[in-house]
């Protein structure tokens, strides 16, 4: 028995399976998947759990309630996901991606159980096999006894309306995501281990990392990010994370990028739109010090119009060491195409879920709190709504911590009593 928010007791510290009874060496290749989910919302065109080196090669996958290929499990890895159009899931439902991962091995241990979000404190802990604790080092070396060989994610092409388009949750670990063409939508890293993103076009999206380990091995390089935002991540601490992020070429068309660092607020990492910003916190924790912004400079004229995001020889992410990726052998013969992917003009659009849900920031218990606003947020807080006080920033001293709350913690009942949207009920 148990549920999402359960965390259990772990015996078995044997590594892979525990008997030869599960599926493994399974092609799926050239097939057109679309329009499942008409009756049931919680399914996709490919499910993959508790097997071994699935390959998902060359399909066209579309129009799902939910993700179109779902990993419900990392147990016990060796997948690849290559040379597949992906494209229009999750539309029935939300906080999924058109690919995605829940982790749940054994080391996890969710946050949502008792909304503490370790990741912010000194040091992460992890339900141990008798009960107690492990280190993060004992949880990264325990997460590889399900995930004994790692899931690549390999030169696909994806079209998402919404935040994911590879959505890694609930300690998903040992992935490489390579050569991918995002057209829309992003890639979430959250609360997992080893994760490789490298040589990837996102055209229109955000890499989020959430309440991500000390450290954690995740490694950003070498990637092409276009838009306002190409990070957007949610309580870390990107310095104890230590992150290797690296030799990225971000464009907005030559207008201001931003990010979000650890989900307390708003950097500009490039004012002028033409260089990277040093006075950042995300700069001086070492992010993104050999990366730079400016026009990728695409080979066709109409690259959108053609699905062509050839870089020409004059592109600065050539100098980074990007390599192009090849722009065909995407999606089963006879699939579809998703829709276009729309390039940033460089002019500033507002953002329709910050404008309905505005942030307000205000002082309580020495501390300030704020209400919930973003996807992002309710994702890490495993919510499905906005209800709840965010602590964003409990000084040490303050009533607040006294008291015993953390910067992150999100109260949701106030003596039994639920705390609304409303910003009159605090």
């Amino acid at each position: 028995a148990g549920n999402y928010f359960t965390t259990p007791r772990i015996s078995d510290l044997g590594s892979g399976p525990k008997t030869e009874d599960y599926p493994r060496d399974i092609l799926i290749e050239g097939n057109v998947m679309k329009n499942n989910g008409r009756y049931e919302k919680q399914t996709s065109s490919v499910n993959i759990s508790m097997a071994l080196d699935v390959t998902v090669k060359g399909n066209s996958l579309s129009d799902s309630p939910r993700a179109c290929l779902n990993f419900s499990d990392n147990t016990w890895g060796g997948h690849l996901v290559q040379d597949n159009d992906i494209f229009d899931c999750v539309r029935e439902t939300g906080d999924n991606g058109s690919i995605n991962s829940w982790g749940r091995s054994r080391f996890w241990r969710t946050g949502a159980s008792n909304n503490r979000f370790a990741s912010l404190a000194e040091g992460v802990t992890f339900q141990g096999n008798t009960g107690g604790e492990l280190t993060p080092d004992q949880a990264r070396a325990m997460m590889h006894l399900d995930v004994v060989k790692p899931i690549t994610i390999d030169h696909n092409r994806f079209w998402h309306n919404g935040d994911w388009d590879i959505d890694l949750d609930d300690g998903s670990s040992n992935f490489v995501i390579t050569n991918n063409v995002l057209l829309k939508g992003g890639v979430k890293l959250r609360d997992g281990f080893e994760r490789t993103l490298h040589n990837n076009l996102i055209l229109d999206g955000s890499t989020f990392e959430q309440v991500s380990y000390m450290p954690g091995g995740d490694v950003i390089e070498r990637n092409v990010t276009l838009g306002r935002t190409p990070y957007n991540n949610v309580l870390n601490d990107p310095v104890r994370a230590a992150y290797t992020i690296g030799k990225n070429l971000f464009w907005n068309a030559g207008s201001p990028i931003d990010l979000r660092p650890n989900g307390t607020g708003v950097e500009t990492l490039s004012a002028d739109g033409k260089t990277i910003n040093p006075n950042t916190s995300w700069y001086r924790a070492g992010m993104d010090r050999n990366s730079a912004v400016g026009n990728p400079e695409f080979a066709s004229p109409d690259p959108t119009g053609k699905y062509d995001f050839t870089l020409s020889d004059e592109s600065p992410a050539l100098a980074l060491g990007f390599e192009n990726i090849a722009m065909t052998g995407f999606g089963a013969p006879g699939g579809a195409l998703p829709p276009e992917a729309v390039l940033p003009t460089g002019e500033v659009e507002p953002d329709p879920v910050e404008l309905s849900r505005k942030k307000v920031v205000e002082k309580l218990m020495g501390a300030d709190v704020t209400n919930i606003t973003t996807a992002a947020e309710q994702s890490s807080y495993a919510i499905s709504d906005f209800k709840g006080l965010k602590f964003s920033s409990v000084p040490t001293g303050s009533y607040a911590a006294e008291a015993g709350l953390l910067s992150g913690d999100l109260v949701r009942t106030i003596n039994g009593n639920e705390v609304t949207e409303d910003r009159n009920t605090f």
